[in-house]
This record gives structure tokens, C-alpha cells and sequence, in this order.
């Protein structure tokens, strides 16, 4: 049987998992973002 101990590890190396996904798809964001700011300045 798993000890709290190494349930929390496990669930503290899953949610550092899901947060790098979160990062690389905020990052992600931003640069669409910036490439859509570009192109509304060029069409104004």
C-alpha cells in the first residue's frame, strides 16, 4: 500500500506535468496573439 507520502510525490509530479502543458499552451497563445496584433496594424 502507498504511504501518504509517496501519494502526494505522485500527485505533485502529475500536477507539474499539467503545468508545463498549461505553460507551453499559454506560450503558445501569446504568440498567435502577437502575430494577429501584427497583422491588424498592417491592415490599419
Amino acid at each position: 500500500m502507498e504511504t501518504l507520502l509517496e501519494i502526494i510525490a505522485r500527485r505533485e509530479k502529475q500536477l507539474r506535468s499539467k503545468l508545463t502543458v498549461l505553460d507551453q499552451q499559454q506560450q503558445a497563445i501569446i504568440t498567435e496573439q502577437q502575430i494577429c496584433q501584427t497583422r491588424a496594424l498592417a491592415v490599419t
